[in-house]
């Protein structure tokens, strides 16, 4: 599996070539973008993203954390390259003065059976 490198919403340049990120780093990549990208959005994919900021729009109480960490492990489910989500914790961390939603994400790649903890930040 290969993509575009995608940092800070921006594609990353190597002098005159687009930059490419592989393997597993291109597996937590496009979990990510789909996290953050609205279902919907793509013209290409109907079922390609998320209703992540629906619910991180709302109120901070225990139902939209449920409805967030259910929307997060589905696009996690749905991702090329992970078999199996084990749990997903929506934290509020402290960036720059200001609480902003955290997704903390324990899952398994495919073919590795190699767990990984994942942490999805986001600018809402």
């Amino acid at each position: 599996m290969k993509d575009i490198l995608v940092v800070n919403g921006e594609i990353v340049w190597t002098g005159d070539d687009i930059a490419m990120v592989e393997g597993e780093d291109c597996i937590d990549q496009q979990a990510y973008l789909q996290a953050t990208c609205d279902l919907g959005e793509s013209i290409f994919y109907d079922g390609y993203g998320s209703k992540l900021f629906e619910y991180l729009g709302k109120p901070d109480n225990e139902t939209n954390k449920a409805f967030v960490e259910a929307e997060c492990m589905e696009v996690l489910r749905k991702t090329e390259g992970i078999s199996n989500v084990e749990s997903v914790v929506l934290e509020w961390v402290e960036i720059d003065g200001q609480k902003k939603p955290s997704l903390r994400a324990k899952y398994t790649y495919q073919n590795t059976n190699k767990t990984v903890e994942a942490t999805f930040k986001f600018v809402v």
